[in-house]
């Protein structure tokens, strides 16, 4: 779980500390993952409550480059709650964040947004 906990205390302190990932910087993670009240669990409880609870499924997934991490973004099919979670190879899940009223992006936005050149 450290490593999750570090990815996650990286995400808060990005443009305000350098991450480098040491053992001090992991225990800055932590100290932000409390100050932030981070749920974690084991992966199967917190699907499980993701699927009744909020009627979510997983609709997109990415694992880190060092394949230590999974990121998943869980979404109900009306949009109207949408859960981030992290989940580490020994199977703990930790909610990176949540909200409400998740907004699809139409591909003609994406065009707008890619920076001009860019061939995909």
């Amino acid at each position: 779980m450290r490593t999750i906990l570090t990815v996650l205390g990286a995400a808060v302190v990005v443009g305000l500390l350098a991450f480098v990932g040491s053992p001090s910087a992991a225990s800055a993670a932590e100290v932000f993952t409390a100050t932030l009240n981070i749920k974690c669990a084991d992966r199967v409880t917190v699907r499980a409550q993701l699927e009744s609870d909020f009627e979510e499924v997983v609709v997109g997934l990415g694992i880190t480059i060092d394949e230590q991490i999974v990121f998943e973004l869980w979404l109900s099919p009306d949009g109207s709650s949408w859960t981030f979670i992290l989940t580490d190879t020994e199977g703990i899940t930790c909610m990176a964040g949540n909200g409400k009223d998740w907004q699809q992006l139409d591909q003609t936005i994406l065009r707008m947004l890619k920076p001009k050149g860019d061939p995909t």
